[in-house]
């Protein structure tokens, strides 16, 4: 494997599988400080609001689509009622 950093656009073209590799390979030789595991902390953290993130705008969206339902019901009836006399 080469000392030389790569390209960004030679970095963007790997694959996570390769990126996964080369990133374990490296880690045999690397010492690390407590950053390494404090932006491991921090990523997890910030996945999680991620995650709940995605699940509060799918629960917003369904919403959306039941009150859009019961409002075209609510004309619906109303037309009848009032619009029928």
């Amino acid at each position: 494997m080469s000392d030389r950093a790569m390209s960004l656009e030679e970095l963007q073209k790997l694959s996570l599988e390769e990126l996964v590799r080369r990133h374990d390979e490296q880690a045999k030789t690397t010492v690390v400080g407590v950053d390494y595991f404090l932006n491991e902390i921090n990523r997890r953290s910030q996945q999680h609001q991620t995650d709940a993130m995605v699940r509060l705008t799918k629960w917003i969206a369904g919403m959306t689509v039941v009150i859009t339902v019961a409002t075209i019901a609510n004309v619906i009836v109303a037309f009848l009622i009032w619009g029928g006399s």
